[in-house]
């Protein structure tokens, strides 16, 4: 009975390696032509990056960035370090099995290849569960997919997402152009209205309807103008 436990939970095993390899396999592709991504979560991502870079206009550090989302891949519902745990515990269970089995052989009298048979199959079952770890890789192929979408989203995407925040701001330029020609017409007014004694930057802003830095910068022009 403990040989097809053994037996199921190494092939449990190789089966989820291959979901594993099969998976990142169809994300590297996808990675390395991010432009027109259909896999769920590389298209997350990179709407993700595109999303805080309009909010904050800078990501200083893309590689932290794609590291930080890939902690959230799910396979099946669960992260990719869960299932290196499972790997890690059904190796493991594997050779308590093997080597349980045999000792309760030992300790009831059975021959010698009776015990020694059951910590070979736990060895062998361990085994071929490390062996399918090695042929999947996919540690590799992890990092195969933080490489393509660092080198896409810093090489390619960065550089298309700062010419659309330096033409959103050409465009704005005009507007803001003509809002602080107005503050300085009214400005000029007010001060042909009133003695220079009687003009404060409070009075003044409070006369012009002016953002919080256009304030700012017209407060210290009245200031540098009164004294």
């Amino acid at each position: 009975m403990i040989i097809y436990f053994e037996a199921a939970v190494c092939f449990i095993s190789i089966f989820m390696k291959m979901v594993q390899s099969y998976y990142y396999k169809r994300l590297i592709k996808d990675s390395s032509d991010m432009a027109n991504a259909k896999t769920k979560v590389v298209r997350n991502i990179k709407e993700e990056f595109e999303r805080e870079y309009r909010r904050m206009n800078c990501i200083n550090n893309t590689n932290m960035f794609v590291c930080k989302h890939m902690f959230g891949v799910r396979i099946i519902g669960l992260k990719a370090s869960s299932w290196e745990v499972f790997s890690v515990f059904n190796v493991l269970m594997c050779a308590a099995a093997g080597g349980i089995t045999a000792f309760m052989a030992f300790l009831n009298g059975y021959d010698e290849q009776y015990i020694i048979m059951h910590v070979l199959y736990g060895f062998i079952a361990g085994f071929l569960i490390v062996l399918s770890d090695l042929i999947a890789n996919v540690q590799n192929k992890i990092e195969h997919l933080h490489v393509n979408m660092c080198e896409y989203l810093e090489n390619e995407y960065k550089p298309i997402l700062e010419i659309g925040v330096e033409e959103k701001v050409k465009d704005a330029l005009p507007e803001i152009s003509e809002e602080i020609d107005d503050g300085i017409r009214e400005l000029f007014r007010l001060m042909n209205e009133s003695d220079s004694g009687d003009l404060s930057a409070d009075s003044v802003s409070a006369e012009i309807s002016l953002s919080v830095d256009e304030e700012r910068i017209l407060q210290d022009v009245i200031e540098e103008y009164l004294t």
